[in-house]
Formats: structure tokens, C-alpha cells, sequence
């Protein structure tokens, strides 16, 4: 797998869909809304029929093919952003997590989709 086409695919499957749910907020979404679309978003990431995985998950198996990449800022925007998910992971389950929390959460999760939708663009103009 080319570079680029590893890139298409963190773009589609993690970029895409990590920002999926809160695509759809009405302005002034409730914090309660907020909620339930970053549980789905960063939780529930990869949805099929037999698996689930959440962003982090994700990242982590399309990372390895990035490898090359890795001194790139886009891939360490995604690294850091991750992380920062991660960390945030067992609170967001609980759903114990103040607006400004989500608002953070919602931040990295739009920095990840930028990030990726960047690196696809540089690598396709060489």
C-alpha cells in the first residue's frame, strides 16, 4: 500500500467518521447532545456487524503504515490528538465530563479530521 493510499484510508475511516455524529449538531447543541455524539464518534469510531472500535483503537492499527510519515506535523497533530482522546476515554464512557471537557474532546476530534484531510492533500501534490 502506497503512502497515499494509507493516508486515503486514516482519512476515510478515522478522519471521516471521528467528527461523524457532531456533523449534525444544531448550534447551541445541549451538553447532553454533545455528549451522546462524541461517545458515538470517539467510542464507536469503526462500527460493523461483529466490531467496534473507538479512535484510539483505530489510530493504532492504521498507524504502522504512517510510519514513514511520522516526522510529519499532520501525523503528529493525529498522534498528540489521540493521546489526548485516550486520556479522556473512561470519562467519556461514564459520561462524567464537564462542556468544557466536550468542548476539548470535540476540538482534538476536529484537529484529527483536518490533520488527515492535510496530509492527503500534500501527498497528492507531491
Amino acid at each position: 500500500m502506497s503512502l497515499l493510499d494509507a493516508a486515503k484510508a486514516a482519512h476515510h475511516d478515522l478522519g471521516k467518521y471521528v467528527r461523524f455524529e457532531q456533523r449534525w449538531l444544531p448550534e447551541g447543541a445541549s451538553d447532553a447532545e454533545l455528549l451522546a455524539s462524541l461517545q458515538a464518534d470517539v467510542l464507536q469510531t469503526r462500527r460493523s456487524r461483529s466490531e467496534v472500535e473507538s479512535a484510539p483503537q483505530l489510530w493504532r492499527r492504521l498507524r504502522p503504515a504512517l510510519s514513514e510519515l511520522a516526522e510529519r506535523d499532520e501525523v503528529q497533530v493525529v498522534d498528540r490528538s489521540v493521546e489526548a482522546l485516550e486520556a479522556q476515554l473512561p470519562a467519556l464512557e461514564r459520561g462524567s465530563l464537564s462542556r468544557p471537557q466536550l468542548d476539548q474532546i470535540s476540538q482534538a476530534c476536529g484537529a484529527i479530521s483536518s490533520a488527515l484531510s492535510q496530509l492527503v492533500t500534500s501527498l497528492k501534490e507531491g
